[in-house]
């Protein structure tokens, strides 16, 4: 289902544009005459509705509808701990609870006095000791956070303690077992230890440089999915902060940017610009059930008198099961901005506008919204040149803002309220008189929307434009 909101027009503007950045500030205006063809317009469900706004007949690709399946919550946590052998429900013996750094369900706790010990929490039984410290020394109260860097860490479904010793050995403590496991030297400067978020992989950073800066550091993954149990080790740039963002990637980051990795291959994915002096990229958007990722990247130069200069972006979609990535759109005569995945993984929605008044179409990703398929690597055209969309919670209505022509021959914007994947457009009102732009070589407009948009928290209203406008959704 496509909705057009004209034809045969090209885009025109003025637009000013200047930035204090770096100490430098830049100008650019753009404009030229805008031209229409008219042409016949059949009329959308539900009436009579403007010319200028009309339905595609040519050929439609497949609709791609949400199924109703649950989505399945990977990082659920087990509510019933790990069944501990009968060995250990012999004589309790009682600790002080205020000593114990305790798992996730409060099942159990170590204590780290005088060596480690573990207890089962329930009825004070001594699972297991060991003569050993962590690194950060002992003794550690309950509820003492972790320093920066962690050293040690219970696994989210309370199944095992993972630790490094103050002799930088790293091992992970099974509440089914007496002593804890040796996995691996750590020979970093910085010791660290991070479990997946569904409890399988162990993630250590066992050599990390100091100097020189440029060095790289060893991130080893040990398995404890696999049978038999696997490590494997890959290299990361130096980071000052690392984490698991699925049970796949781990990501490391500095005050500029954050770095994402393939945990089984070490295959370096993207990494996120997150100061605006640099480059102002999208977030990642990943899909629910976290096969997808989509992504932005920037090339950009830099150079004293023009300071960073934004030379190209790309936009793609990354498989985290195969390491497969594939290319949407490149260049600056398009933005395409996220919107984010459906419920069930099947589509991504996107709009896709031209940066400027001469930009180019690509005729695999047209002007407006769009629904990706990432298992299809299709388009699916929802709303022709659409500029800007702003869904309800349940994406059943948006908001939609899109090119209008004026009597006056002007070419300006309109907004409506859209009834998603239909021809109902209601409410059509000009937010005005010229187009506005939005040119990814300025990446401190990124963030800003074209016309303000607020729906209300019961989803009948949304109010929109700086003069306020007012829509109600029919029948709520």
């Amino acid at each position: 289902m496509t909705v057009n909101t004209t034809t045969g027009w090209r885009w025109s503007a003025w637009i000013g544009v200047c930035a204090l950045f770096l100490g430098a500030c830049s100008g650019t205006a753009v404009g030229t005459n805008f031209q229409t063809e008219t042409e016949e317009t059949p009329l959308l469900a539900g009436g009579t509705q403007p010319s200028d706004l009309t339905r595609d007949t040519s050929t439609p690709e497949p609709a791609l509808v949400p199924s109703a399946t649950p989505t399945v919550d990977p990082f659920a946590t087990p509510t019933t701990p790990t069944a501990l052998p009968t060995r250990y429900s012999a004589t309790p013996r009682s600790h002080d609870p205020q000593e114990g750094i305790y798992s996730p369900d409060s099942a159990y706790s170590i204590t780290c006095v005088r060596g480690l010990r573990m207890y089962r929490t329930a009825d004070g039984a001594l699972i297991g000791e060991a003569e050993l410290t962590l690194n950060e020394g002992c003794p550690l109260k309950a509820g003492a956070p972790p320093g920066r860097w962690p050293d040690f860490q219970w696994a989210g479904n309370s199944s095992a303690f993972a630790f490094i010793s103050d002799e930088n050995v790293a091992y992970i403590w099974s509440v089914d077992e007496s002593y804890p496991e040796r996995v691996a030297e750590s020979i970093s400067a910085i010791p660290w230890v991070g479990w997946s978020p569904d409890s399988t992989r162990l993630a250590v950073l066992v050599a990390w440089p100091g100097t020189p800066q440029d060095a790289y550091g060893t991130m080893l993954v040990h398995d404890l999915g696999s049978d038999p149990v696997v490590q494997y080790s890959f290299q990361m740039t130096p980071m000052d902060d690392w984490g698991w963002y699925t049970n796949e990637v781990i990501k490391g980051g500095t005050h500029l940017y954050t770095s994402y990795y393939q945990a089984r291959t070490g295959q370096h994915i993207t990494s996120w610009y997150h100061d605006p002096r640099i480059a102002m990229v999208q977030p990642l958007f990943l899909s629910p059930d976290q096969q997808w990722l989509m992504l932005e990247q920037v090339d950009y130069s830099h150079s004293i008198v023009q300071g960073f200069v934004i030379e190209d972006r790309t936009y793609a979609v990354y498989d985290l099961m195969t390491g497969d990535r594939s290319k949407l759109s490149e260049g600056l005569d398009r933005y395409i901005q996220f919107l984010g995945w459906n419920e069930d993984s099947e589509f991504f929605y996107l709009v896709s506008r031209p940066a400027h008044t001469n930009a180019y179409e690509d005729p695999a990703v047209p002007f407006g919204l769009l629904a990706f398929s990432p298992t299809s690597q299709r388009f699916e055209l929802l709303f022709k040149e659409a500029i800007q969309v702003d869904f309800r919670g349940d994406r059943r209505w948006a908001l939609v803002v899109f090119p209008e022509r004026s009597p006056d021959g002007s070419l300006g914007m309109a907004a409506g309220l859209w009834e998603v994947r239909t021809d109902n457009l209601i409410g059509r009102t000009q937010v005005s008189d010229h187009i506005i732009y939005r040119d990814p070589a300025y990446a401190w407009y990124m963030d800003r929307p074209i016309v303000p948009v607020h729906w209300s928290e019961d989803g009948k209203v949304v109010t929109f434009g700086e003069e306020g406008l007012v829509l109600e959704v029919p029948n709520g």
